[in-house]
This record gives structure tokens, C-alpha cells and sequence, in this order.
């Protein structure tokens, strides 16, 4: 090779590569300008590439890579591909039990409701399922109550403006099927609770 020819080469004509149209990345994540040589009529200089010979524009590259890394976070259409889904239900969860608090009943007895227990004096009830829209809870009688022990209550509660009721609608129930088949009349606060008055539970 002469040294025309070698200056030739050297002084190719760049012609810039980009991956994409659209401004995409190639798969070092940035766009790259690759030297070729200059055509002559129908012959064409063969020239080789060296590292040396590409330009990165790196700012470019930055750019890409913070768009793959946004896609990557994000479903095809764009959206997240997080989970959304709430955990809480009418059945328990985040919602919480909106009875939970400490009473007093029309008997002067104590009962301290939490998420998961009500306790009525000496007895207490491990609260397995309730529902906050309908205004019921089902519990398994603990071992050491003296009624009905290990069985299974259904406890109803009703709303008199600011006054809770509540009705022990089911108190021996064979299993949790049992219990979930009980009832009470919220609109009956004289006779709905099983014939008998429903009770009121006092902050």
C-alpha cells in the first residue's frame, strides 16, 4: 500500500451506524460511528477497523441505557408490572374489624375484641373469618370456656346510630359450616337475636 492510498484510508468518510431507527440501542448500550471507505466508481477501498477507529457518543448511550432500564421495569404496554393487588377483603385483611375495641354489655360484662380474639369475661373466642359489609364474624370457642368449648360461635352486630348491638347468633356449632349458616334480625333489636333481645355493647 502507498502512502496516497494509506491517507486515503485514513481520511475515510464516516458514515454513522445508529441500532434503530427509532434511537434504539445496539447491545453495548450506546451508538457507534464506524469509518468507511470512500467508493470510486464501481471499486471500493477494502479497509479494516480497529478499536480505535469508533467513536462512542456516550451521552447517547446513557440515554439508551436509562431507557432499557425503564422497560425493563415496565410491562410491554408500558405499564407496571408490580403488584397491585390489594390484600385486603370484606373477610379480613387490611380493612380490619371495625368492632375492634373494649365494652361493656347491658349485664356488666367486659369484652375486649381484637383482630383476631374476643374475649367475654373468662371466655374467649379466636376470631378464623368476618365480614365488615354484612356485620358478622365467626370464632372458634376456646378449649377452656366453660360453654361449649372448641366449638364454634357466630357473632352478628347491628348499629343503632352511634349504639353497637351484637347478637351470638351461633354459640355451638359442630364446625365452621354450622356457624356460617346462622343469622340474626338486624331490624328486630327487641326479638331478632334468636327470639331474645339483641345486646348492647358500650364503650
Amino acid at each position: 500500500m502507498n502512502q496516497s492510498q494509506a491517507h486515503t484510508r485514513s481520511r475515510a468518510t464516516q458514515r454513522r451506524v445508529e441500532a434503530g431507527a427509532s434511537g434504539s440501542c445496539d447491545s453495548a448500550g450506546a451508538r457507534v460511528w464506524m469509518p468507511l471507505a470512500p467508493r470510486s466508481g464501481a471499486d471500493e477501498l477494502n479497509h479494516h477497523m480497529s478499536i480505535d477507529d469508533i467513536r462512542i457518543d456516550w451521552r447517547a448511550g446513557l440515554a439508551c441505557l436509562s431507557l432499557a432500564l425503564a422497560t425493563t421495569a415496565c410491562g410491554d404496554d408500558g405499564s407496571s408490572t408490580g403488584d397491585e393487588t390489594g390484600t385486603g377483603t370484606e373477610t379480613g385483611g387490611d380493612m380490619g374489624l371495625e368492632i375492634v375495641g373494649t365494652y361493656t354489655d347491658d349485664f356488666g360484662g367486659m369484652h375486649e375484641i381484637s383482630e383476631d380474639t374476643w374475649i367475654n369475661g373468662d371466655s374467649t373466642f379466636a376470631i378464623v373469618e368476618y365480614k365488615n359489609q354484612a356485620d358478622w364474624l365467626v370464632a372458634q370457642n376456646g378449649e377452656d370456656n366453660e360453654f361449649n368449648p372448641g366449638l364454634w360461635s357466630r357473632f352478628d352486630w347491628a348499629w343503632d346510630g352511634d349504639t353497637l348491638y351484637y347478637c351470638q347468633s351461633v354459640f355451638d356449632g359442630a364446625t365452621i359450616e354450622d356457624a356460617l349458616e346462622g343469622s340474626a334480625d338486624a331490624t328486630d333489636l327487641e326479638m331478632g337475636c334468636g327470639s331474645f333481645a339483641w345486646t348492647n355493647l358500650t364503650p
